[in-house]
């Protein structure tokens, strides 16, 4: 275990509440630049892991989901995370359609998903993170 700045006590072996947003925020830029690629598919994939880290930041230091089956456990038991429950398991199955059906998304459809359900996770935990990307 590690004890961090104000007393917190970690595994070192579970990523932070910061490496958790620093890893979100890189992914997000990597949606965006791809979304405009021949990679456009790869945006839906990248986009979901964004949204993953948010959600693991918001869950840190207390909790972490090894697996994705925990983390829709712990979004739905978590009363901050209980309201993009259904953005988050949308953004999840276009990675999972994107990955194995290889289903085809255009540069627009991604946009509108960014801003539509990307977004709409990131303003939920905003307040509570305060992070700035």
């Amino acid at each position: 275990m590690a004890v961090l700045r104000g007393g917190e006590v970690r595994r070192p072996d579970v990523p932070s509440r910061q490496d958790h947003l620093a890893k979100a925020e890189s992914n997000q830029l990597l949606s965006i630049a791809l979304q405009d690629s021949p990679n456009v598919d790869w945006s839906v994939t990248v986009l979901f892991y964004a949204a993953l880290h948010l959600v693991e930041a918001t869950l840190a230091p207390h909790t972490h989901s090894p697996n994705h089956k925990d983390r829709f456990a712990n979004i739905r038991r978590d009363p901050r995370l209980q309201p993009i429950h259904d953005d988050y398991r949308y953004l999840y199955d276009m990675s999972l359609r994107s990955r194995y059906n290889c289903q085809v998304f255009t540069a627009q459809f991604v946009r509108t998903m960014y801003v539509a359900r990307y977004e709409f996770i990131k303003q939920r935990v905003q307040p509570l993170l305060r992070f700035t990307f």
